[in-house]
């Protein structure tokens, strides 16, 4: 049996990192634990639940056999902001799973939240959490895409966890791969005369500034200075900033600092939604692409009115074959805790009613 109760860090911090590199195969330090969960805004609940046990199932009592960490993020819903929660990292020991731990700290985290000043859970859980998911009230909203350009499919196969994108790519477009991409770089619009300007930094005050210039209609997180500084402070990835002399398109670029990943991610583009300046936006991609063409893979997320662009330049869709024979829907899930599934008279739970780019997705 297991006691759940909130993360004390001098009693769970070792054995919360221990528990991570078992369970997801990759060391972490107290250094990037403080970015990714000690930050944020602020919520009037537990950030982490931990299921400890309490002697009677094998393992020594007050060893930490789970995990549960959320991360708190203000959304923008309507003309509303509101603080939401986002499940990320759900973490049960080999040896303990299938015993209701994980439904134990779930249920425990969400009476916390749902007495706390935190409106809603959203996630993108995979097939298997998915199913606990909705058993715990969660509803799915949509199955978002995401789209793969391929540069170097023989280079994205070298790292194991994305080697069924690189064999699914090379029966689409190798081995002209290249030659594939510049077919479809000349089928692309024209980038015409918008002048775009790179930043090997994060200019937080101008992103902020344009955000604030057009802002999405839609559900999404408020890309404030404090949210940039923070996201990007990712220590898994390397960012910089593409800014249109329109004054309000911007395009955010990561790299992967993983050894071995040769990846680059489209993780934002302002303004996020629809709307936005299709010249700008086909301005900002060729760029991005000229100067990462080093990349062995470049991968963005769903943007709104601009799927036929994408395409032009090469990106293949992973809810399309052949992509999607080798890759699982990224399931999005709200679940409120409000019991009100409306919010400023917007429905959290409706697909058309949310702007997401991949600075909503933990990804990390």
């Amino acid at each position: 049996m297991t006691d759940v109760r909130t993360f004390r860090r001098g009693d769970d911090l070792d054995a919360f990192l221990s528990l991570y590199e078992r369970v997801f195969g990759r060391a972490r330090d107290a250094a990037w634990f403080d970015w990714k969960y000690a930050s944020g805004p602020a919520v009037s609940a537990p950030r982490i639940v931990v299921a400890v046990s309490d002697g009677t199932d094998g393992a020594e009592s007050g060893d930490l056999v789970g995990a549960r960490p959320f991360l708190p993020m203000q959304l923008a819903v309507g003309d509303r902001r509101v603080v939401a929660v986002q499940p990320v990292d759900a973490m049960v020991h080999p040896e303990h799973r299938r015993q209701g731990v994980f439904t134990a700290m779930t249920e425990w985290a969400l009476a916390a939240f749902e007495a706390s000043d935190a409106a809603l859970c959203f996630n993108f859980p995979n097939e298997a959490a998915a199913a606990g998911n909705r058993r715990l009230g969660w509803r799915k909203v949509q199955e978002r895409a995401s789209f793969y350009r391929f540069v170097d499919p023989a280079r994205v196969a070298e790292s194991a966890d994305l080697r069924p994108l690189a064999t699914a790519a090379a029966s689409a477009v190798a081995p002209a791969v290249s030659g594939y991409n510049a077919m479809r770089r000349a089928m692309a619009p024209d980038a015409g005369a918008v002048t775009v300007r790179r930043e090997r930094t994060v200019p937080v005050a101008d992103l902020a500034a344009r955000y604030r210039a057009r802002p999405p209609d839609g559900i999404h997180v408020v890309r404030d200075a404090a949210f940039w500084e923070h996201s990007t402070a990712n220590p898994d990835w390397r960012y910089e900033t593409y800014l249109a002399d329109d004054d309000e398109s911007a395009l955010l670029l990561g790299r992967s600092t993983r050894p071995g990943h040769a990846v680059a991610r489209v993780t934002d583009v302002l303004p996020p939604g629809a709307g936005r300046s299709r010249a700008a936006l086909a301005a900002l991609l060729h760029r991005a692409l000229r100067d990462h063409d080093d990349a062995a893979l470049v991968v963005a997320p769903p943007l709104a009115g601009a799927t036929d662009l994408l395409a032009d330049l090469g990106f293949l869709c992973d809810r399309d074959p052949p992509l999607s024979y080798a890759t699982t829907p990224t399931n999005h899930f709200v679940r409120t805790l409000t019991d009100e599934w409306t919010i400023d008279g917007v429905d959290v739970g409706d697909a058309a009613n949310w702007t997401l780019t991949f600075v909503e997705q933990d990804t990390n």
